[in-house]
């Protein structure tokens, strides 16, 4: 069982679905997603430049081919407006202050990525897919590196959905819905992992697991859970 401060952290935290995925499992959420006509994703517009380090230009769009490793943002479309987060001066913002809504997602916008944490429609994915130890290539690229890869043994990492919920006010039931929905979709989907605080396994990252590979679970002891699942 989760240590009981990890739990308690767990229940005072926003609502999240943890799980594990591998590169095998990617196209069932992709297909989930992408045929979900309440949910966008937000990308970068790649049709335009910018130097700026901490603001880039975004725009939300109805279907991806695929979602990378890595910090994503979906919106909800029917809880409302994403937030205007403004780009940061150094300025401390006036406490309350509720950033005003972007007029058009569709069409994009300028800001740093995010949009506040009181942000209701504001649905984030964080995603690993990768197992596998760097290559000799990766290491000598230059490119960041996560250290979970950076050994010579495979490791699969603990991807999760998160959701402001309650946390800073009453969330819209819309959304709400929305994330039994999906919540739901993943336990058909995916394999529950037993007495644990919220993890499920889809099957080919199971089968991983199953058969012995490292993961991280931040901090979470799964090794009864994965032994007892069923494939």
């Amino acid at each position: 069982m989760p240590p009981r401060n990890l739990l308690r952290r767990e229940r005072l935290s926003v609502p999240s679905l943890s799980f594990f995925i591998d590169k095998q499992d990617l196209d069932l959420l992709v297909r989930r997603l992408n045929a979900d006509p309440e949910i966008a994703f937000i990308v970068l517009d790649k049709s335009r430049e910018s130097d700026h380090r901490s603001s880039r230009w975004w725009k939300a769009v109805r279907t991806v081919v695929v979602i990378s490793d890595g910090s994503h943002s979906l919106w909800h479309v029917p809880a409302g407006p994403l937030l205007q987060v403004s780009i940061p001066t150094g300025i401390v913002p006036v406490i309350g202050l509720r950033p005003p809504p972007i007029p058009d997602p569709w069409e994009g916008w300028f800001g740093p990525a995010g949009f506040g944490s009181g942000c209701h429609p504001w649905i984030r994915l964080e995603l690993w897919t990768r197992h596998c130890s760097y290559t000799h290539e990766e290491r000598d690229s230059g490119q960041p590196l996560a250290s979970f890869w950076l050994d010579d043994r495979d490791m699969l990492v603990v991807s999760d959905f998160q959701w402001t919920g309650n946390h800073f006010g009453p969330a819209p039931p819309q959304t709400q819905r929305w994330w039994k929905r999906m919540r739901g979709w993943i336990d058909r989907t995916a394999v529950r992992l037993e007495g644990t605080s919220g993890f499920w396994a889809f099957p080919s990252a199971l089968q991983k697991l199953k058969n012995g590979m490292r993961y991280y679970a931040r901090g979470f002891d799964l090794d009864q859970a994965i032994r007892t699942a069923k494939v």
